[in-house]
């Protein structure tokens, strides 16, 4: 026999790890039947982090599937259907296992509220069960398939979206070889100018001598006149001179090397489909919890407008009393001390859409915030950069947005801001609508009131 001893047996683990690539929430069919069967309560949903990151990251598809926004689902949201007897008709035989206190009739003593499976009943307060909701975590992406089912962007004539052009010719310069019609002849000016005064230089300089000489040497002809030698010298310089005329005179005025033509190239452009401009006061009024209305409303319209068109370009115009273009951060952290004068953003904006965009290929959004501080003496001067400039011809939409607590009127005795965006909004045929957020809760409220689908369109 061996003196060894018998080995124990091996215990071995298999670890399986399924690395199937199944993009989270969109290509499991269990993830969208849950999505689609708690719609109501994602509806009515109001995620507090919605702005997180900010206006582009908020609303964008960057990171829009990270699961951050919980939603609060109410149990019966999620029964199933199920089969069951009619208790009032039938006859039934049931076996219960075990039992040997209980006959038939015999009545079951009700546990009181808090005892018992984990305290049904007790609830969360007044009419609420501990078990009657629960909470999921949707992404943001998730979230804005549903919320913005019942919305639509403003039923208004739409410019072209797709047929934008991927490549056109641009200046490029000028060339020294072209065809005639592309002969810029005040370019070849410029440079038949600078080579002829290069190569006669000198010849001017000797000839503006002489020139100066022989005038004084006229001017003292009644003293020297009978001299020879002074009659020799005068026409010697008027010899000299003649010849740098006759030198400079034979420079011609075009060479082929003065010649310039005008350069096109073939560049490509980035098409913008759309732009989301937006407006808001930066003055010393404008407080944290204002700024985040503003931005929340700002994030939600960002996702709206880029579900329809993908390519969309922000532009950020803060002001107090001056308008500036900013950056993002910028806007929503810079406040400055001063008076508000609205006036000269839209002037500001109406410039950079001018400068910067074709207004029949490009659908335009323009979206105003602030708390309705303004001077009584510009009103005047926002109406008429809005409503009288040609400005709402340009644009698609242009939502004005009042936040926090509302001025009476601005510094004066005249019509509130307000007052004056609701009249222009009167007379601009839905191309300008406006709206009070008095408080954070009532952002997605009144998003919806925006932009509420407004029947079929015809």
């Amino acid at each position: 026999m061996s003196d060894e001893s018998p080995k124990a047996p091996v215990s071995t683990n298999f670890i399986f790890v399924d690395r199937r690539n199944t993009g989270r929430g969109k290509s499991s069919s269990n993830r969208q039947k849950l999505l689609k069967r708690i719609k109501d309560s994602i509806r009515n949903a109001k995620p507090e982090d919605i702005d997180a990151g900010g206006v582009h990251k908020g609303g964008s598809a960057h990171g829009a599937n990270s699961y951050t926004n919980p939603v609060k689902v109410a149990r019966h949201a999620l029964n199933e259907p199920t089969l069951s007897y009619d208790h009032n008709s039938g006859e039934r035989e049931i076996v219960l296992i075990g039992n040997d206190t209980w006959l038939k009739g015999d009545e079951f003593p009700l546990a009181k509220s808090g005892k018992g499976r984990g305290g049904r009943g007790s609830g969360n307060g007044p009419g609420e069960s501990g078990e009657d909701d629960f909470i999921i975590n949707i992404s943001r992406s998730e979230f804005y398939d549903v919320f913005f089912e019942d919305c639509e962007l403003p039923d208004l004539k739409e410019n072209h979206e797709k047929d934008l052009p991927e490549h056109v010719m641009q200046r490029a310069g000028f060339q020294k070889i072209g065809n005639p019609g592309q002969l810029s002849v005040i370019r070849s000016f410029k440079h038949s100018l600078a080579r002829r005064l290069a190569l006669t230089h000198d010849s001017r300089e000797e000839l503006e001598d002489l020139e100066a000489e022989l005038v004084v040497l006229m001017s003292d002809n009644a003293e020297h006149e009978s001299t020879d030698a002074w009659a020799i010298h005068v026409q010697k310089v008027t010899t000299r001179i003649a010849e740098l005329k006759q030198k400079i005179g034979a420079v011609g005025l075009y060479e082929d090397v003065d010649l310039r033509y005008r350069k096109s190239e073939r560049v490509q452009v980035k098409a913008s489909d759309a732009v989301l401009a937006m407006i808001m006061d930066i003055s010393g009024s404008m407080d944290e919890e204002k700024k985040r209305m503003a931005r929340k409303f700002f994030t939600l319209q960002y996702a709206f407008i880029a579900k329809k068109y993908p390519q969309t370009d922000l532009i950020f115009i803060a002001h107090t009393d001056e308008a500036e273009e900013m950056t993002e951060e910028d806007f929503f952290t810079t406040r400055k001390s001063g008076g508000t004068v609205v006036s000269p953003a839209w002037a500001l904006l109406h410039k950079i859409i001018k400068e910067r965009y074709d207004a029949d290929q490009t659908n335009i959004y323009v979206s105003y915030a602030g708390d309705g501080d303004n001077w009584d003496s510009d009103n005047k001067e926002v109406i008429a950069e809005i409503e009288e400039s040609g400005f709402l011809s340009k644009v698609r939409h242009v939502v004005y947005v009042q936040v926090g607590e509302s001025f009476a009127s601005g510094y004066g005795s005249g019509p509130s801001l307000w007052n004056v965006m609701k009249s222009i909004s009167s007379n601009s045929n839905s191309k300008l609508m406006v709206i009070k957020i008095g408080e954070e809760s009532q952002v997605f409220d009144a998003f919806k009131v925006i932009y509420k689908k407004r029947g079929t369109k015809k």
